[in-house]
């Protein structure tokens, strides 16, 4: 099971985890990102989640279950932000990896069909499961074929549609883990209150370099730092479909 802390927080790293040593910097909670070279993209999805400010404060609100605070972050379960992450956060915790509704009609009447309420863009899919009673259940794996493929068509009438609208479906994008966790390990030395040249220090793990060497370097801790904003304030909910299609996209260099 995952433990759980009951602790306020704003950041999963605290100013108190932060050390200047002379013209250095170094955070001492290198716990937070052991093992991050084998992380999941759920893992990933939920680091910048839970950094996330409105998400931390949403722990204390009581107004609302906990089921639908999570679902305002994209989760199926409420998680707090400063718990440790564990071999449960690995099942199916997420709104874009489950279906919104599943349904089996019981009676041959048709008004049944009536309790089904449909939205825009929503997809009524019937799958008549005699046939995988008569015929074993390796038919599901035919039907899922067959579902996929009508799946992919719809979606792609519904990608012109949107391009014909100038609404351009984003690429997909595997960003770099070494990518990843220089944006995490920013975005967190920022929220600790360091220094550009302190960060500077702590990703050089020497003296800073000079001249055009150097401005490179700040541009890239600036576009870090902007990236991460991105990913903690929703970006990250792209992160976590990537664990189905990795081996499809395309990994992304900066």
């Amino acid at each position: 099971m995952t433990k759980k802390s009951s602790g306020n927080m704003s950041s999963p790293l605290k100013r108190g985890e932060v050390t200047n040593l002379g013209d250095g910097f170094s955070v001492d909670n290198e716990l937070l990102y052991v093992g991050y070279q084998s992380w999941s993209h759920r893992r990933w999805a939920w680091e910048f989640l839970r950094r996330n400010p409105e998400y931390a404060k949403s722990m204390n609100e009581t107004h609302e279950s906990s089921s639908t605070r999570a679902k305002r972050f994209g989760r199926v379960e409420y998680k707090l932000p400063d718990s440790e992450y564990g071999l449960d956060d690995e099942s199916r915790l997420w709104l874009s990896e489950i279906v919104d509704e599943f349904y089996i009609c019981k009676t041959d009447k048709r008004r049944e069909r009536s309790r089904l309420s449909l939205k825009k863009e929503d997809a009524l899919i019937v799958i008549n499961l005699e046939k995988t009673v008569k015929t074993g259940r390796t038919a599901i794996n035919s039907i899922l074929s067959d579902l996929k493929g009508r799946l992919n068509n719809a979606l792609d009438q519904i990608e012109k549609e949107r391009e014909a609208l100038d609404m351009r479906a984003p690429k997909i994008v595997r960003p770099r883990r070494l990518l990843l966790i220089d944006r995490l390990k920013i975005f967190d030395a920022y929220q600790c209150g360091a220094s550009e040249e302190q960060i500077i220090r702590m990703i050089t793990k020497k003296a800073p370099p000079t001249g055009d060497k150097l401005k490179a370097l700040r541009t890239k801790i600036k576009r870090a730092k902007l990236r991460a904003t991105e990913m903690v304030n929703g970006g990250y909910l792209s992160l976590v479909p990537l664990d189905y299609i990795q081996n499809k996209s395309k990994p992304q260099n900066g």
